[in-house]
């Protein structure tokens, strides 16, 4: 028979582990164990109350030690019923309330094979055994809950003190916001983290992208899933409230997830911030440049003019000596030239405007490339021309149209010094006429890409461009209520593709953008 001493040692035994600071499962198994060893039973069951479950402890003499968690309505009548269809071979059994004040925690539920093997006195002696787990208990939860919620508050601290580093790029971030994240789970030793954000992936070195059990939370940046945050464990353990995973874990991912959300959103919105203010610099350096582009337009058109015309006059001088008509003609190509560019500059800054009148997309493509084949052939590059039949009309300037196309065309030839492929096409798309060229060229990188169509940028050597030639075609495209979109890569080309509406279209121009 059990005596006060072996209680007392018991309950001692049981104080003891509760000062541990193990969790809540760990704790159960080694109560249950105890209480087997213990007494003389064959079973012994420590059912503890979770929310609307019970976490069930079995011990047995012959099977060792489960855990699971089953749903039940908690009743003592539900309980006992539910131990004799599982036990009828034991001829003896006890179940223990396990309270404290009013509350209820658990049972404990021994079994025996030998009849009335639970008199009065074993069951006063089990009942202070109970009244001892319900102190140790509510010291085991307390203490469970506390550290939970430091490891939870350690975790979030450390993301935001990862995250408020003004200048750690963002993948970067992420894979240090995911290292830290195993450490705020019930068991850190066998977690892993893992974070997938736009398909890269920032994971810890024991994160299972396979395992059994995971817990996740999607990363929704203005309502668009744009990944997710994923916590692994590799080892099985015990069913708790999600899996072997707790509901404040659940919540604390969720932060996490929401947390990288917010800081996404914020690193992209002062990207585009900077974006726009470098398109707002921009804007105002090409309308204060070309404000003076048209006033030195004007200012310079003027004594130009007077240039050629006098070089002309002298030209037709009689008895004019040899080399000074080939000077002469020198100048007047030189302020030829000079007049040229003067005209792209008011042809960049809009201050004249198109002629308009019914034009054919194709015959301007068609006469264009006459000037163009026989340096194609020379420069050993191939010419593929496919037009559209019909249907490519326009109304615009026909002299601008072509100045957009030569533009284009000999930035292409530029592009390709060692020869290549050479496309041109036209075709329609519903309201709108497209004028595709396309070559094999160098191409351009990311940073030359963003600034073709500033004026004066060039990647041309001296003489032999001024930058002027895309800021001028996409003026001229603009004008015509039209737009020239240019990709490229390095090392793979160059392709332009220029949209103008359709003659039939032309009324409905300010209905589209291209």
């Amino acid at each position: 028979m059990l005596g006060l001493l072996e209680s007392r040692t018991v309950s001692s035994e049981i104080l003891r582990y509760a000062n541990q600071g193990m969790v809540k499962t760990d704790f159960v198994q080694r109560v249950a164990k105890l209480l087997l060893t213990s007494s003389k039973c064959e079973a012994v069951d420590v059912w503890l109350r979770d929310y609307d479950r019970y976490l069930r402890c079995s011990a047995g003499r012959h099977n060792g030690i489960s855990l699971s968690l089953q749903a039940l309505d908690g009743g003592r009548e539900f309980l006992s019923r539910q131990a004799r269809m599982v036990h009828r071979e034991h001829s003896s059994e006890l179940l223990v309330p396990v309270l404290a004040g009013r509350q209820r925690l658990g049972y404990l539920h021994l079994r025996s094979s030998r009849k009335d093997h639970f008199p009065q006195a074993v069951q006063t002696f089990y009942q202070e055994i109970a009244d001892t787990l319900a102190s140790a208990l509510m010291n085991v939860q307390l203490r469970s809950d506390l550290q939970e919620r430091i490891k939870e508050l350690t975790c979030l601290y450390g993301i935001s003190r990862i995250t408020a580093e003004p200048d750690t790029r963002l993948d970067h971030m992420l894979q240090r916001v995911a290292n830290i994240l195993p450490a705020g789970w019930l068991y850190p030793d066998i977690a892993g983290a893992m974070i997938l954000l736009d398909g890269h992936i920032y994971a810890t070195p024991n994160h299972h992208p396979h395992g059994k059990y995971a817990q996740r939370a999607n990363i929704l940046v203005r309502g668009r899933q744009r990944g997710l945050v994923e916590i692994t464990y590799g080892e099985a353990r015990p069913e708790l409230d999600e899996g072997p995973f707790l509901k404040e874990e659940r919540r604390l991912l969720e932060t996490v997830a929401e947390e990288m959300a917010a800081v996404i959103n914020r690193r992209e919105a002062e990207i585009e911030k900077l974006r726009l203010e470098d398109q707002l610099r921009r804007a105002e350096r090409l309308a204060t440049l070309g404000q003076l582009a048209a006033g030195l337009a004007h200012e310079i058109n003027e004594p130009l003019s007077s240039a050629v015309g006098f070089a002309q006059l002298a030209g037709k001088c009689p008895g004019l000596p040899e080399q000074a008509g080939r000077d002469i003609h020198k100048v007047l190509y030189a302020s030829l030239q000079a007049r040229e560019i003067v005209r792209r500059l008011l042809t960049f800054t809009r201050q004249t405007p198109p002629g308009q009148m019914h034009v054919d997309l194709n015959k301007i493509v068609a006469e264009g490339l006459q000037f163009f084949e026989s340096r194609c052939a020379k420069e050993g590059i191939e010419l593929s021309c496919r037009l559209s039949p019909a249907g490519m009309g326009v109304e615009g300037d026909p002299t601008q149209l072509t100045q957009v196309f030569v533009n284009l065309m000999v930035n292409a030839l530029h592009a390709m010094p060692s020869g290549g492929l050479l496309k041109v096409r036209t075709r329609k798309q519903g309201n709108r006429v497209l004028l595709v060229i396309e070559d094999t060229g160098v191409g351009m990188d990311r940073h030359v890409l963003q600034n073709i169509f500033t004026p004066f940028f060039t990647t041309k050597d001296v003489n032999q461009g001024t930058g002027l030639g895309l800021p001028v075609a996409h003026g001229i495209v603009t004008s015509h209520g039209g737009t020239i979109v240019v990709t490229s890569r390095r090392g793979e080309g160059t392709k332009c593709v220029v949209r103008l509406p359709a003659a039939d279209t032309q009324g409905q121009i300010g209905d589209h953008h291209g």
